[in-house]
């Protein structure tokens, strides 16, 4: 969706939940750096909140700033699971994360253009927390399918008629450019006519010998 097409009231409605969310979520990771290794419920609860701020952006149909909020869930999931470890690092690239989407999103609300890619160096830290091998801002990017290209008023239509083509070094007559007796077939047609002529002329003569005499004088 392009700046636009944002929907400007449903992100209104939304912003302040997405932000309280997302504070919420960096508290309780801040609590989880202090507690217990076993104890990881605030681990949990920093989900919960995340998740919430994910679905708000859903709703508002930002699909690019999801993109962040998912890898952000992604990367808590892994910690849950025992892959990633939470670290001051870690924590500290979610919470830039965080108050980025929300400056970000504060600034399309009051009118900016809706350009997600502006969120890449956040997320390719987030993706750089987990090794990623693929680091694309393209991931980022979701152009607007539905727009085509206005169609020139002077184009032809499709089923328009090509041009005639003529073959090079020939006339539309079928002669050569330049030419008066036409080409080689045509000198061949002639040249038979003139045979086929004189064969008749020879038939006459030998079947019919008055045929194209003289009539003789009175003797």
């Amino acid at each position: 969706m392009n700046a636009t097409e944002t929907d400007l009231t449903a992100l209104s409605w939304c912003l302040g939940e997405i932000r309280e969310s997302l504070s919420r979520a960096e508290a309780c990771l801040e609590q989880q750096l202090q507690a217990e290794d076993d104890d990881v419920s605030q681990l949990k609860a920093a989900r919960v909140h995340l998740h919430q701020a994910h679905g708000a952006l859903q709703v508002v149909d930002m699909p690019g700033v999801a993109v962040v909020t998912q890898e952000a869930e992604g990367i808590l999931d892994r910690v849950d699971r025992g892959e990633l470890s939470l670290n001051g690092d870690v924590v500290s690239r979610l919470a830039k994360a965080f108050g980025a989407i929300v400056e970000y999103l504060e600034s399309v609300a009051a009118g900016a253009p809706d350009r997600p890619v502006l969120l890449f160096p956040q997320y390719r830290a987030l993706l750089e927390a987990r090794s990623a091998e693929r680091i694309e801002p393209a991931d980022l990017y979701f152009p607007d399918l539905t727009i085509r290209p206005a169609r020139l008023a002077s184009a032809e239509p499709l089923d328009a008629p090509g041009p005639r083509l003529v073959q090079p070094g020939r006339s539309h007559a079928g002669r050569p450019d330049g030419a008066e007796g036409g080409g080689p077939a045509d000198r061949d047609d002639l040249r038979v006519r003139s045979e086929r002529g004189e064969a008749v002329t020879v038939h006459r003569a030998q079947h019919h010998p008055e045929v194209g005499e003289e009539p003789a004088g009175p003797s």
